[in-house]
C-alpha cells in the first residue's frame, strides 16, 4: 500500500481489514510516499477468536486519506473470459480513471466446452471465482460492480442457461457482450495511448479473435472471429505441445476464417497492436 501523503488514514485501513463476519484479519501495511526514499514501516496483527484466519495476498493504493477516494466513484470490474477471469478496481474522479487493484485467476474457460456446451465444471469454476471476488468487494464495501463474459460463455450453446445459473449461484448480474461489441471496447482500450492515428488491433483470445482496422483513430472495419489459442488447443491437441500435423490442422482452420473476411483482404500495415491475457 502506498499513500501520495502521510496523512494516512487508519479508520479507512481498519475498515479494510474488517470481514463482513466481525472477525478482523491480519495484515501488514507498508506505507511510503511517491518518489520518496523515506519509508515506514508499520505492521499491525490482529487475531481472532476463530480457529482459522482468511489469507488474502493482493496490493491495493490509498490515496487522498480514503480507501474510498473521498467522494470519488469506485468502480469494480469483473471480466469473465475464456481463459481468465479477472478483478479490477478503479477509483473515477474528476474525469481521470486510476486503477487501484487488480487481480485474476487463469481458469481456462474456454477448456470446458465439450460439442458445444458449457460443462458444469466449468460453471462451478466460475462460481467459486466470482464468490471469492463478492467476499472482497464486501470487505472494500465496494458496491458499484460490473461483470461481463466473453466468447466462451457466449458461444456455448447453453450459454443462456450457464450464464443464468452463474448469476443465480453468486448474485452478481453478468452481461454477455456480443463480438462486435468486444471488437470496440479492444479498440477503445488498447488505442487510447497510442500516437499513431492509423493501424490493425488483433486481440488474441482463449475463444475468440477480434480484428479491427482504424483511420485516423476511427474504426474502419471490425470483426470477431469464432478461433482462439485456447479453443484450437482443446480441439486439436492431444499433449501439452502441438505435433506438426495439429499445427497443420490449426492453420488450416485459421486460414478458413480469415478467407471469410471479405472487408480485411489486401489490408496491410506496417503498425499492428496485439493484444490479450491468453
Amino acid at each position: 500500500v502506498y499513500s501520495d501523503d502521510y496523512d494516512f488514514d487508519w479508520q479507512a485501513a481498519l475498515d479494510f481489514m474488517a470481514v463482513k463476519n466481525g472477525r478482523l484479519r491480519p495484515s501488514v501495511f507498508l506505507l511510503w510516499r511517491k518518489n520518496s526514499d523515506y519509508m515506514v514501516v508499520a505492521v499491525f496483527l490482529f487475531y481472532s477468536w476463530a480457529n482459522s484466519l482468511n489469507k488474502r495476498f493482493f496490493s491495493i493504493k490509498i490515496k487522498k486519506r480514503s480507501i474510498l477516494g473521498g467522494g470519488a466513484l469506485i468502480q469494480a470490474i469483473i471480466d469473465i473470459g475464456s481463459n481468465t477471469i479477472r478483478l479490477a478496481i478503479y477509483q473515477i474522479e474528476y474525469g481521470k480513471i486510476e486503477l487501484l487493484m487488480k487481480k485474476k485467476h487463469a481458469v481456462g474457460l474456454a477448456a470446458y466446452i465439450k460439442n458445444g456446451i458449457m460443462q458444469p465444471k466449468g460453471i462451478d469454476k466460475t462460481c467459486v471465482i466470482l464468490n471469492e471476488y463478492k467476499e472482497l468487494l464486501a470487505s472494500l464495501k465496494i458496491e458499484n460492480v460490473t461483470a461481463f463474459t466473453t466468447a466462451a460463455l457466449r458461444n456455448a450453446a447453453n450459454s443462456g442457461a450457464a450464464v443464468r445459473e452463474i448469476m443465480e449461484r453468486t448474485g452478481i448480474s453478468i452481461r454477455v457482450i456480443s463480438g462486435d461489441e468486444e471488437a470496440t471496447f479492444d479498440f477503445i482500450g488498447a488505442t487510447h495511448d497510442l500516437k499513431d492515428p492509423d493501424g490493425l488491433l488483433i486481440d488474441i483470445g482463449g475463444a475468440s479473435t477480434e480484428i479491427v482496422l482504424y483511420k485516423n483513430h476511427q474504426i474502419c472495419q471490425k470483426i470477431s472471429l469464432p478461433v482462439g489459442s485456447l479453443a484450437l488447443h482443446t480441439k486439436y491437441v492431444e499433449d501439452m505441445l502441438p505435433s506438426q500435423e495439429e499445427i497443420r490442422d490449426m492453420e488450416a482452420e485459421i486460414s478458413c476464417l480469415l478467407d471469410r473476411a471479405e472487408e480485411f483482404k489486401g489490408v496491410k500495415f506496417l503498425d499492428i497492436c496485439g493484444i490479450g491475457g491468453t
